[in-house]
């Protein structure tokens, strides 16, 4: 157990959490996950760091695609402020905007120049450990 996870969508079906390399089927074509693990397994003490952290300066303003990367950041910043501040639980809302947006920016953080790719790699390992999370939590609810 303990495995970390990737998002992944999957039509009708929405997202889904799988193994970093894991290869699943998209459009009729065969994709790969692309999230590396982290080796901190503590989210409280990683959202702690990553508040203390500085947008990277480089990508202020910046687009990748279509995705303005301080929108993204705010948004997926957001339900985590409202996960950890309300003690584990987040709205339906939220956590559809969390799924949302953590397959938004695993889909895009191979992309994302180096300077600023530490950043959003600790963001997207929040946003996928907060996902796990409140799956453990679901699971246990029925």
């Amino acid at each position: 157990m303990g495995q970390d996870l990737a998002p992944v969508h999957a039509p009708g079906r929405g997202l889904l959490l799988t193994p970093p390399g894991r290869r699943y089927r998209d459009r009729g074509r065969t994709r790969r996950t692309t999230y590396k693990a982290h080796p901190v397994d503590d989210l409280q003490a990683v959202w702690h760091d990553h508040r203390g952290a500085v947008f990277p300066a480089a990508l202020a303003g910046a687009t990748i695609g279509a995705v303005e990367l301080v929108t993204l950041d705010a948004d997926i910043a957001g339900c985590l402020e409202a996960y950890f501040g309300s003690r584990g639980r987040l709205d339906d809302v939220r956590r559809s905007v969390l799924e949302t947006q953590a397959m938004v920016l695993n889909d895009i953080v191979p992309h994302i120049p180096e300077p600023g790719r530490p950043y959003f790699d600790r963001l997207l390992h929040l946003a996928l450990g907060v996902l796990r999370a409140l799956e453990r939590g679901s699971a246990g609810d029925g």
